[in-house]
């Protein structure tokens, strides 16, 4: 699982550091680069997007991913190990075609679609294990 939860939010963060959506709030220029923290998860069910609170392990600080800029980032996720709440970080890459980023860390590569990016809030589609998987995230 903390796998899957890794490779979600790579993509997710990385897809939406490099393209800007017709859909920004502000003057069209909304910027990926930052911190990013997830906020929502779910899936296309029936073809209806459902969505649930992210709810990270007790006493542990939400997952987030920090975008920087040359193509290059760090995801930052909190488990509990049984005896307090454990930090971990993964470096990644990233590169972009057309509205398809692909992100590679460990070696592996993933690819996802960018659904919406504003100033605050940053959404995207990937397929994983043949599930459709949505995330939306905000930014810290």
């Amino acid at each position: 699982m903390k796998k899957f939860k890794q490779i979600v939010m790579l993509v997710a963060f990385t897809t939406f550091s490099l393209v800007s959506c017709n859909n920004d709030d502000d003057s069209g220029n909304a910027s990926i680069e930052g911190k990013w923290e997830l906020s929502k998860e779910g899936s296309i069910v029936s073809g209806q997007e459902i969505l649930v609170d992210f709810e990270p392990d007790a006493g542990c600080s939400k997952d987030y991913d920090e975008i920087k800029a040359g193509g290059s980032g760090t995801s930052y996720y909190f488990e509990d190990n049984g005896t307090g709440c454990e930090s971990y970080s993964d470096d990644f890459s990233w590169s972009r075609e057309g509205n398809t980023v692909t992100v590679t860390f460990s070696g592996d590569s993933y690819s996802a679609e960018i659904l919406q990016l504003t100033s605050s809030t940053l959404k995207l589609k990937t397929e994983a294990q043949g599930q459709v998987y949505i995330a939306l995230y905000k930014r810290i």
